[in-house]
């Protein structure tokens, strides 16, 4: 399935150094074998070897006239540290917060509401995203219940609302979205005895728990 907003993903981004020329190679050789290299005729760059700090980096050149130099600088400059990137929010996230809801909540609505297919169309009618029907549309100024933006600004508004007139109560205003706030109200300010509205209740804060536990910004 492909998520109607795709997250954005920074690329790796990875720096190789070319060969300043055919006549000069480089190397980075751990001091031991530095010292299986250079053999007993080198003793001024053993000398050098041994007196290279425990767990130095060594480096082998070999310039252009054949002669080995063994140094503990770098044959070229440090790499420029890549400017940090700056991750844009996700769109429902976005939509969440400016409205005062958990983004996680909404997650698990739309999970269940549409399985994230924008184009989704239920029996009943309910259309987009959060499966908005189109009096709620209408009520909520969404002219395209087929716009993930618009279905989510509307739907999130809709959620938002429920959850004030049931008093903060979750389940009750997750019965209210998928059965209307009256069957609530008609029902005693329960959960409706309807199956499909009571496994609804019960998948959604499935979902939103799941999405808690493994939100990086909650295990902190």
């Amino acid at each position: 399935m492909v998520h109607p907003f795709s997250l954005w993903h920074d690329a790796a981004a990875g720096e190789t150094g070319a060969q300043g020329g055919s006549t000069l190679g480089v190397s980075k050789t751990p001091l031991a074998v530095c010292r299986r290299v250079i053999g007993p005729a080198s003793v001024a760059l053993v000398a050098f070897a041994v007196a290279a700090p425990c767990g130095a980096e060594i480096f082998t050149l070999i310039q252009p006239d054949g002669s080995l130099l063994i140094t503990d600088q770098p044959p070229y400059p440090p790499a420029h540290p890549l400017p940090a990137v700056v991750r844009s929010e996700h769109p429902i996230d976005a939509i969440a917060r400016r409205h005062g809801m958990d983004p996680l909540l909404v997650r698990a609505v739309i999970r269940v509401e549409s399985n994230f297919d924008p184009g989704a169309v239920s029996p009943k009618g309910a259309a987009g995203l959060m499966q908005l029907m189109p009096e709620t549309a209408m009520r909520y100024g969404v002219d395209n219940r087929f716009d993930p933006a618009q279905n989510v600004d509307g739907g999130v508004r809709y959620l938002r609302d429920l959850m004030a007139m049931f008093d903060g109560n979750l389940s009750l205003a997750l019965a209210a979205y998928n059965a209307g706030e009256g069957a609530v109200l008609k029902h005693g300010r329960r959960i409706p005895p309807y199956p499909e509205t009571q496994q609804y209740v019960v998948w959604v804060r499935s979902f939103y728990d799941q999405l808690r536990r493994t939100d990086p910004a909650i295990r902190k």
